[in-house]
């Protein structure tokens, strides 16, 4: 599968006009269509100060952050937390938490939702990223 970027997303979460969120880039390594709804995964690249999501949470799936370069800070609960390149750290489900970019480089951060994206995300996901 070749990656796609994208800055919207539709009501299937599917990527949308390929422009990037202001201070984000999002690439999709893989989809719910290309895992059978197994796993959804896509690189996020950061600029300064870039937070990528309000407090949430995801039901029934698992959150797994890797952190390829620079920093992310992570509030899992209330546990709060600066993850570092090669830093990884995973979410279980139902529990809360918020992340953003850290420090002054951009961060590039591999996530990976198992299973892939809910149905009903897909409009968090479109009001988050935009």
């Amino acid at each position: 599968m070749r990656p796609s970027t994208w800055g919207s997303v539709d009501d299937t979460g599917r990527g949308g006009d390929g422009k990037s969120c202001e201070g984000e880039r999002f690439v999709w390594r893989h989809t719910a269509a290309s895992t059978g709804g197994e796993f959804a995964e896509f690189d996020l690249h950061l600029a300064e100060g870039a937070v990528v999501a309000a407090p949430h949470v995801h039901p029934h799936q698992r959150e797994d952050f890797r952190v390829e370069s620079g920093a992310v800070d992570l509030r899992v609960g209330d546990r709060r937390e600066r993850v570092e390149a090669g830093g990884e750290r995973s979410v279980p489900p139902g529990t809360a938490h918020a992340w953003g970019q850290a420090g002054p480089d951009e961060a590039h951060v591999v996530v990976r939702l198992t299973s892939a994206f809910e149905p009903h995300n897909a409009g968090y996901v479109r009001s988050t990223l935009r």
